[in-house]
């Protein structure tokens, strides 16, 4: 964390998906904010459509260039809707769209969809 923000690669969740496609899983990159216990899950929108939910809120995360691949989220006030109304959020980001919530919210999701520890692929 750098300023209220965390980093968050892009490039970690293309390899996300690349290897759980080797196995048939489901991609997603958990993260947590350094020094903070909360942790949160980013879902590419192929994965996030297969779950069947809906997004109830948008953050929009500037780009810093034209060429930037990185994603910097606000910890304090961009997570805070996320955490309190246990939201799941479209991340805007340039022309690239993820979803994000809370860990226990996914987690909550796939046990109610049976879907976890599924492991010869994850449509319900």
């Amino acid at each position: 964390m750098k300023d209220g923000r965390c980093k968050i690669l892009t490039e970690w969740i293309i390899d996300n998906q690349r290897k759980a496609a080797m196995y048939g899983l489901m991609p997603f990159l958990a993260w947590m904010p350094a020094g903070r216990a909360e942790k949160y899950i980013i879902l590419d929108p192929e994965t996030f459509g297969k779950l069947g939910e809906n997004h109830n809120m948008t953050i929009e995360i500037p780009k810093k260039s034209v060429t930037a691949v990185n994603m910097f989220i606000e910890v304090n006030e961009g997570l805070k809707p996320v955490r309190v109304g246990k939201a799941i959020a479209q991340l805007k980001f340039g022309d690239s769209i993820y979803y994000m919530m809370e860990i226990a919210r996914f987690r909550d999701i796939i046990n109610a969809k049976g879907l976890k520890g599924v492991r010869t692929g994850y449509a319900p």
